[in-house]
């Protein structure tokens, strides 16, 4: 027989979620130490990778709630608003890890060109077109 049958609907859903999230961390733990690794050589895609990280620990767990939600029975009660609300998070997380990679990418490209040194006049261009342009994207 199997376990999850005998246990109250909710809570075999909560036992998959706990599963989930610690999926999830383990995955994140383990992906966020190869990319950082992989990337050191790389300084700009290195920022993006270092910004990136406490995002993506938010994601990860969210998208794996997200498969549970997805994979609990429809005669659950409140699956269906559980089921949104997880969906309009993802997003939200989505979101935040986007505007969070242009940001770290408009990091990196100005950490290339100090602005310490006598004539930084491009250094000082170059940091201004990577602002304008992050902000553009991230508005856009």
């Amino acid at each position: 027989m199997d376990f999850f049958t005998h246990l109250s609907p909710w809570l075999a859903t909560a036992v998959a979620a706990l599963i989930a999230i610690t999926a999830a961390a383990v995955v994140h733990r383990i992906a966020s130490l190869i990319a950082l690794r992989a990337t050191r050589g790389l300084p700009v895609l290195h920022t993006v990778v270092q910004v990136c990280v406490p995002v993506v620990r938010v994601l990860l767990p969210l998208a794996a709630l997200q498969l549970v939600w997805v994979a609990a029975p429809n005669e659950q009660a409140y699956i269906g608003t559980v089921r949104h609300a997880g969906g309009l998070a993802l997003i939200a997380a989505v979101a935040w890890l986007l505007i969070t990679g242009i940001g770290g990418l408009a990091d990196g490209v100005i950490a290339r060109y100090p602005a310490d040194v006598e004539d930084n006049l491009t250094a000082r261009r170059i940091a201004t077109q990577a602002r304008v342009l992050s902000r553009t994207a991230m508005t856009g």
